[in-house]
């Protein structure tokens, strides 16, 4: 699940996002037999909850989730809301049986809105600017910043060669690992007993 972290848009990200309140996930795809040795949450879920955890580091104070499976025996169309202690609240949306691919994810912070394409490696920022004199409101600005071509996986391998010639702590670390799967096993769970998780 840490190869959106070496998407260049995701590595950007980092510099901008400051103190988000609401995250907006959709990671959507149509049906294929690829990944479904595993349910959504495992298969898809796990990038957009690796990236949140990666730029907001925060305990989960609660979460709400569920599930469905509709064309394997496992959840292939997941929902979960995660509120963290910092006050931020994360709502992810997965699907491997959808009509349309998207791959999107949105923070909301108190000086901006930022959208990240993944697929497309941009990054759309609007901000609010100060109203200018006589007008009631303040205006948006909005900027867009397009990262190209490039190969998260080959960064991602390339990342944990260096890491271990030069000793050096990894980029994503076991601990960031370990960290992400306790919260995908917390979310399958509190769709299993189909209720709310403190």
């Amino acid at each position: 699940g840490h190869l959106e972290r070496f998407n260049p848009a995701v590595v950007h990200l980092h510099s901008i996002v400051k103190n988000p309140r609401f995250v907006e996930c959709h990671r959507l795809a149509p049906f294929t037999e690829r990944g479904t040795d595993v349910d959504v949450v495992l298969d898809l879920m796990v990038h957009d909850l690796d990236v949140i955890l990666s730029v907001a580091p925060s305990e989960v104070a609660s979460l709400e989730a569920v599930g469905v499976a509709i064309l394997t025996d496992r959840i292939d169309l997941a929902n979960a809301r995660v509120r963290f202690q910092s006050g931020l609240i994360a709502n992810l949306v997965s699907s491997r049986v959808s009509a349309r691919r998207e791959r999107k994810i949105r923070f909301f912070q108190p000086d901006a809105y930022i959208s990240v394409d993944y697929e497309a490696r941009s990054i759309q920022i609007f901000r609010r600017t100060p109203a200018v004199r006589g007008a009631q409101f303040p205006t948006i600005s909005a900027e867009q910043i397009d990262f190209g071509e490039g190969d998260p996986l080959a960064d991602e391998v390339n990342a944990f060669v260096e890491s271990v010639r030069n000793r050096s702590t990894p980029a994503v670390s076991a601990e960031d690992g370990l960290r992400v799967m306790e919260l995908t096993e917390r979310i399958k769970q509190v769709m299993l007993t189909d209720s709310v998780a403190p």
